[in-house]
């Protein structure tokens, strides 16, 4: 498809924006946060102290960060065989985010802004592919084995109550019902397919208030055909607590093999 620069039409979607009863984890009582897994809910919460020297950089990000989290993950996760890198994003939200922003600002966006619809990143489809390009030719292995794509995502200020990650448990989610199937137009990414989330009442979203630098949010995005695990559509949110500070988040792309 050939698409005019200068009359580029960004969707082809029309989105209805809806009010929705988003749970705070640490409002269940007892705290507890054994229901959200990645095999339950498709997402949980982990701790890990934030070392500031690794997110110095985009150089940083892709080795010294990108290894404490590999790490971390295969410790916690030890059925995974290996985890690749496969991309990140720093977002920083500007103080005139969710509203239109004049030019002269948007020129001034170095970081991406707050993703305000209920997504996944990839489908099985579109994730095989991307491992496919991670892998290269003649690195097949990891292509024929089972994998999940996984999102670690922190704030790198906080407590953070501005535009946090809210996450929908899996659980309530009916794939046949609920699930839209999108097609994506120049990504560089590899995401040629993502999954966005029709509304029902049946849903039951969550996320974490006051999320500190040492709260690690880890959720299933998409996993490889033919294996049934929960994955976790997500979206920022206003909170409307505009007493804090503009979020300041980073998010690791990951495959990861069983």
């Amino acid at each position: 498809m050939s698409i005019d620069g200068n009359h580029v039409k960004l969707t082809n979607h029309r989105y209805e924006y809806s009010t929705v009863v988003i749970q705070d984890m640490r409002s269940i009582s007892p705290y507890d946060m054994s229901p959200f897994t990645l095999d339950r809910s498709g997402f949980t919460v982990l701790s890990d102290i934030l070392n500031a020297s690794q997110i110095e950089s985009d150089h940083a990000i892709k080795t010294q960060y990108f290894e404490h989290i590999r790490a971390l993950l295969l410790r916690t996760f030890p059925h995974y065989t290996d985890i690749f890198y496969a991309g990140h994003l720093q977002r920083r939200r500007h103080p005139a985010f969710p509203h239109a922003l004049p030019n002269s600002v948007e020129g001034e966006l170095h970081y991406a802004q707050p993703l305000t619809v209920p997504h996944l990143d990839y489908t099985p489809t579109s994730a095989a592919q991307r491992l496919a390009q991670l892998c290269g030719p003649g690195e097949n292995t990891a292509v024929d084995k089972p994998f999940d794509q996984l999102n670690v995502w922190r704030v790198t200020q906080g407590p953070n109550n501005d535009w946090p990650l809210a996450l929908c448990d899996f659980r309530t989610v009916d794939l046949a019902r609920d699930a839209v199937q999108n097609r994506v137009v120049g990504t560089d990414d590899g995401a040629s397919e993502n999954y966005h989330l029709q509304k029902h009442a049946a849903h039951r979203w969550y996320y974490v208030s006051d999320q500190t630098t040492d709260e690690v949010i880890v959720f299933r995005n998409s996993c490889s055909e033919g294996r049934d695990k929960p994955w976790a559509w997500h979206t920022a949110f206003d909170t409307g607590d505009t007493a804090d500070s503009c979020r300041e988040s980073i998010e690791l792309v990951l495959f990861a093999v069983l």
